[in-house]
């Protein structure tokens, strides 16, 4: 049994070890870990981020089914009443549709956000409480409380705005690449690469 306490207690103190110093570490290499988004989103929980990502394709699907059904209204020669409500009744349940996914999207990405922030907390508090005394002896007091404030804010603040704009671009991004495709089909050989440019681009300016 000692055995085993002792074991759990090292364990946890690793982690919060790890914790500790994570903030310095992101300050200086200005990169996150594959591990450090996989724990946020598991903190979000898998039926959060599936309702998150439900909304926020079908938000973007809306936009690109309002565009291209506008497209194909434009190109037609409407003569008669029942055609002209027909494409006005379509393009409106299309934008009211946009509104409610839009209106859901942000929704649950604010309650996913409080539930990862209380979540990430209560796990670092715990950590912090069953640490053995070792682990205050050689950390400031000052690095401990700032876990709590500056990065408790970020979890709250940052992380989340941050996930919200870069779902709302990578989601029009693909969306515009895949209106470009379907109207000109040609573009698709362009697309890998752009893509692989932009990647290089990307690596070259973080190894500089």
């Amino acid at each position: 049994m000692t055995y085993s306490a002792n074991l759990a207690s090292e364990k946890t103190y690793k982690r919060a070890r790890a914790c500790i110093s994570f903030s310095k570490w992101l300050f200086i290499s200005h990169q996150v870990k594959l591990s450090v988004i996989m724990a946020y989103a598991s903190s979000l929980g898998i039926l959060c981020s599936l309702l998150l990502l439900f909304f926020g394709l079908g938000a973007e699907s809306s936009i690109i089914a309002s565009r291209i059904w506008l497209a194909k209204w434009s190109s037609t020669n409407v003569t008669t009443s029942q055609q002209r409500d027909t494409f006005l009744g379509v393009y409106g349940t299309l934008g009211f549709g946009q509104v409610l996914l839009t209106t859901g999207m942000s929704l649950m990405l604010a309650y996913s956000a409080m539930k990862a922030a209380r979540n990430l907390h209560e796990g670092l508090l715990v950590n912090i409480m069953h640490l053995p005394m070792q682990f205050f002896e050689t950390t400031p007091i000052g690095r401990i409380v700032n876990r709590f404030s500056r990065d408790v804010n970020s979890v709250d603040d940052k992380i989340p705005r941050s996930l919200g704009m870069f779902i709302r671009t990578f989601l029009s991004t693909v969306g515009t690449i895949f209106v470009i495709s379907y109207s000109t089909p040609l573009f698709l050989t362009c697309v890998l690469p752009l893509g692989g440019l932009y990647i290089f681009i990307q690596v070259s300016s973080k190894a500089s």
